[in-house]
């Protein structure tokens, strides 16, 4: 649901590889299909009987539409490194320690520990995404390369170059010209701002490593980890 809608904020056109549902078949299609499925979902979790659970996933998604419309708020404008965690951490990270952690009120009792092991896993997966938008190597992305900037968010890749490029003076990322997009992507891309960034999120997915280890039965997580490590798309 979360994607199919991020889909029609972002105007993507391509998702895995593929037209996304809001390319192939309208916006209003892919909004509809996306409340579908979030209704859908709260239908089979009141089925699961505990209160906990379905309060905990309906907070959660409150907070994660906060930093959906946060990150609007400062769209075309260069944001704090701070600023760009607390956007991630709302948007992505929460929904995986919400995940993790009603995962494990159901069936272990680990829960805060999963709750912190989610969050953390969650923003390094997000950071791993933010790179990959500027991995011009990859041929297995699945979307367009470069489309963050172009739809004038600002991640953690674009933070580094501004932070080590002060006399590109970038300030506001309305406006700019295909070549000097272009220019900033192939920088980034030539430059160790994405080995910077993967470092960053290496980090954040072993601290949930770490934690996921004190947990009974982690050799799942602890794969599942890895994999996010790896990732190419």
């Amino acid at each position: 649901a979360t994607l199919l809608h991020d889909d029609v904020i972002d105007e993507s056109t391509l998702r895995r590889g593929v037209a996304s549902t809001c390319s192939r078949f309208g916006n209003a299609q892919a909004v509809l299909a996306g409340d579908f499925l979030y209704s859908n979902a709260f239908i089979l979790i009141s089925q699961l009987k505990h209160d906990q659970v379905l309060s905990h996933l309906a907070q959660t998604t409150s907070k994660i539409v906060e930093g959906e419309i946060d990150q609007l708020a400062n769209e075309n404008t260069m944001i704090s490194k701070e600023k760009y965690y607390d956007i991630i951490t709302a948007k992505t990270g929460l929904l995986f320690a919400a995940s993790a952690k009603c995962a494990a009120l159901l069936y272990t009792e680990d829960a805060d520990c999963f709750e912190k092991a989610g969050l953390e896993l969650g923003i390094g997966y997000q950071i791993l995404d933010d790179l990959l938008d500027y991995d011009l190597n990859n041929n297995t992305w699945g979307k367009n390369i470069g489309d963050d900037i172009r739809q004038g968010k600002c991640t953690l890749p674009l933070i580094l170059f501004a932070q080590q490029n002060p006399s590109s003076n970038l300030t506001q990322l309305s406006n700019k010209p295909t070549k000097d997009i272009h220019e900033i992507i192939q920088h980034i891309a030539d430059s160790a701002i994405l080995t910077q960034c993967r470092e960053q999120a290496i980090a954040h997915i072993e601290n949930a490593q770490k934690l996921f280890q004190s947990t009974k039965n982690h050799q799942a997580m602890m794969a599942f980890c890895e994999q996010i490590k790896t990732r190419q798309r």
